[in-house]
């Protein structure tokens, strides 16, 4: 950040957190429907005289992959020439990160200048004294402003780890997209499954007209039903529409593409997102669903168009992200099963045929799934570097040196962050790979360690993403 700035950004995100952090610890732990109180958020927005109905909103929930789907979707959108507005949390290395026009990182003036217009509506609102008004959903606030603002023609806004009890979806939306849900955060969503589902179905409100899902455990599916029923167009990944990938052998590069409604929409991507087709092919048909139904809206008797983009310089942050060659260096945010078999994945190609061997820096705080991530990855890394990550509410109490030998792999623990990847790239060969893997947290230590840009999702605006 430049240094004449730098006071008041540190000030606006202080004022982002006073309201959460003046209650005691302990007065956030619980299940969120007892402990959040996102009508906060609605109000704040109704003080700013609901800035989030200026725009055609798309909002994402699910267990895994909501950053990466409103990345990909935004993505698809701008370069089908549409203006574009994304908001996502946490960020990775720069809080401003969290606010994005057409890729690129709100302005640190804007920033600051938005942030004192929210301040002014949250300081006059009775909160009580045993309630607090969510950061995320402040800051999602400031987001609907700047948006509107830029004059945006659609908006992509990553919900956090529920909807029905989330401050992010007080945003007024339009279209949704759900992502795999899984039997998680049971002591913020649950105690079951089925729990967890009925708070992320709280996405679908009365202003939804459509919604996109991946494909779904039957237990969860059978959860969903009675809600996606309210939905007058609701897409289904291998029911309503398909994902397949097809190579370009002159170019190198991959088509992806998603055939619905008669159509078939396609993205060009390069390696680094061969990994994910299903988030790229469901993307595509929420950007063609979005389109539509805003078109519909405007009186457009346009329907459904084909789509067809090129996503082969779209960097997904700390996403299978490669940050350095000579050693390979890829960084990426897994913490659990179904994370690292993406990672395993990546990795079976990139060493197909090479001889080159694959360390892996894991940073997993107690409440990840090591021996998920351990196990999933045993089969393609040599060796293992334990580590942690610079947030110091995370705790690291586990013996995963002994975890990795249960499964056969060489390992040793180096506490310090900087030291361990340090270890990993010194002691590596050219043709080497290494893995940095973990909790978001360790993901931006990563980031900042390489010095990646992080201000654009584009490969083009931002030299190639790495040092």
């Amino acid at each position: 950040m430049a240094s004449s700035w730098a006071a008041q950004v540190t000030n606006a995100i202080r004022f982002v957190f006073a309201s959460y952090g003046r209650l005691p610890k302990e007065r956030h732990i619980g299940l969120d429907r007892d402990v959040r109180h996102p009508e906060w958020t609605g109000r704040i927005l109704d003080a700013l005289g609901r800035p989030d109905r200026y725009g055609y909103n798309i909002a994402v929930t699910g267990s895994k992959g909501k950053g990466s789907h409103a990345i990909l979707t935004a993505a698809i959108l701008e370069r089908l020439g549409y203006r574009v507005g994304l908001f996502t949390s946490p960020h990775l290395v720069d809080f401003l990160e969290r606010i994005r026009v057409n890729g690129e990182m709100i302005p640190e003036p804007d920033f600051v200048r938005i942030a004192d217009k929210v301040r002014h509506v949250v300081d006059r609102l009775p909160v009580p004294p045993d309630q607090y008004i969510g950061p995320v959903g402040i800051v999602a606030a400031m987001a609907a402003l700047w948006f509107k603002e830029q004059q945006t023609d659609f908006n992509l806004f990553e919900l956090g780890r529920g909807a029905r009890h989330d401050d992010v979806n007080q945003i007024v939306h339009q279209g949704v997209v759900i992502t795999p849900i899984f039997p998680e955060h049971l002591d913020r969503l649950g105690p079951t499954w089925e729990d967890v589902v009925i708070a992320k179905m709280g996405i679908l409100t009365e202003d939804v007209s459509w919604a996109v899902s991946s494909q779904q455990a039957p237990r969860a599916m059978a959860a969903m039903r009675p809600y996606v029923g309210r939905v007058g167009d609701f897409a289904y990944m291998n029911d309503t529409f398909q994902v397949d990938v097809m190579p370009d052998e002159p170019s190198g590069t991959y088509l992806i593409r998603a055939s619905y409604q008669g159509h078939v929409h396609s993205a060009r991507i390069d390696e680094r997102l061969l990994s994910y087709p299903d988030n790229v092919g469901l993307s595509l048909v929420a950007a063609a669903q979005a389109i539509a139904h805003r078109a519909s809206h405007q009186g457009d008797r346009r329907t459904h168009m084909p789509i067809a983009v090129d996503l082969s310089d779209l960097i997904l942050p700390g996403r299978l992200h490669v940050v350095q060659e000579s050693p390979t260096v890829v960084v990426d945010g897994a913490i659990h099963a179904v994370n690292a078999a993406f990672v395993r994945r990546f990795v079976e190609r990139r060493q197909a045929g090479q001889t080159g061997r694959v360390c892996a820096v894991l940073s997993l705080p107690d409440d990840k799934d090591a021996e998920g991530v351990v196990g999933t990855l045993a089969s393609v890394v040599d060796e293992f570097i334990f580590t942690t990550a610079s947030n110091p509410h995370l705790q690291y109490s586990r013996d995963l040196v002994q975890l990795a030998a249960n499964h056969g792999i060489a390992a040793k623990s180096v506490p310090e962050v900087e030291r361990a990847i340090a270890y990993a790239v010194t002691s590596a060969a050219a043709n080497d790979l290494v893995l940095c893997v973990g909790t978001q947290s360790f993901v931006g230590d990563a980031l900042r360690f390489f010095r990646v840009a992080t201000g654009s999702i584009w490969r083009t605006r931002m030299g190639d993403g790495s040092r």
